[in-house]
C-alpha cells in the first residue's frame, strides 16, 4: 500500500468517529485503504467499551480507515461470533506464531478480537525499534510500561451493506508531562525518555508504519 493521504484537524470530537462516518458514506470508492484523520486535541476521544480517553496536546491520535480483506475477514469473523467463543489470542497455531502474526491471521486460527491484537502486536514492535521503549500488552488493546498506559488502540468493526470494514484508531502519549490527576497511571514517551518529539514527524511515521502493516 503506498502512503495514503491524511486530513489533519487541530480539534475534533474523536478521530474514529469521523473516520467511521467517512466509511461509512463513500467506501473505498472514495477514501482509499489506509485513509486517516488526525487531530493535535479530541475533545470526546474514546477507548475500549466507550471509556473516555483523554487527549490532549502533546499526544498522537489518529484513526485510519481498513478495506483490506484481512481487515474485512477478521471483521466478519469477530461480528458473527461475537459472544460465542472465549479470546484466546494464539488460537490454535502456538504461541511461537505470535512473531509471526500476520501468517497466524491468515492462517484462520484466529479469534475474535485478533485485530486489535495484531495491531497492539506491531506497535510493540515498532516503540522497542523507534524509541528503545520495552512494553506489555493488556490484552486486548493497551500497551504498559511499568503498569502505565502508554498507548491505546480501539478496533472497530464496520458494517456497510454486506461489506465490513475497520477503523482502527490510535492513541499515543508523547510528549506530555503531566496527566489529569484522575490518570494516575499513565505515561509518556517523553517522560520515560526525557527527549522531547516532533509530533509531526512521529505521526508520519507511524501512518506509513500502518500502511505497511495492512500492505503485507
Amino acid at each position: 500500500m503506498p502512503n495514503p493521504p491524511h486530513l489533519h484537524y487541530h480539534t475534533l470530537p474523536s478521530t474514529s468517529d469521523l473516520a467511521k462516518h467517512l466509511g461509512r458514506l463513500t467506501g473505498a470508492h472514495v477514501f482509499p485503504d489506509g485513509m486517516c484523520i488526525t487531530a493535535d486535541v479530541q475533545t470526546a476521544g474514546r477507548g475500549q467499551f466507550d471509556r473516555k480517553w483523554v487527549s490532549p496536546p502533546g499526544g498522537v491520535y489518529f484513526s485510519f480507515l481498513s478495506f483490506s480483506p484481512i481487515s474485512s475477514r477478521l471483521c466478519r469473523e469477530e461480528k458473527e461470533a461475537k459472544g460465542l467463543r472465549a479470546f484466546d489470542p494464539m488460537g490454535s497455531m502456538g504461541r511461537q506464531n505470535v512473531e509471526n502474526p500476520h501468517v497466524w491471521l491468515r492462517s484462520g486460527a484466529a479469534k475474535p478480537d485478533a485485530l486489535p491484537y495484531w495491531i497492539a502486536l506491531k506497535l510493540q514492535a515498532w516503540l522497542a525499534k523507534k524509541f528503545q521503549i520495552n512494553t506489555e500488552i493488556k490484552l486486548p488493546n493497551d500497551l504498559l510500561v511499568n503498569g502505565k498506559k502508554l498507548c491505546g488502540i480501539l478496533v472497530e468493526k464496520i458494517s456497510r451493506g454486506d461489506a465490513y470494514f475497520g477503523v482502527i484508531g490510535i492513541g499515543l502519549n508523547l510528549n506530555q508531562h503531566l496527566f489529569p490527576e484522575t490518570l494516575t497511571e499513565a505515561t509518556s514517551i517523553a517522560m520515560l525518555s526525557g527527549e522531547t518529539y516532533d509530533k509531526t514527524v512521529v505521526t508520519e511515521g507511524l501512518i506509513e508504519e500502518c500502511a505497511l502493516w495492512f500492505g503485507e
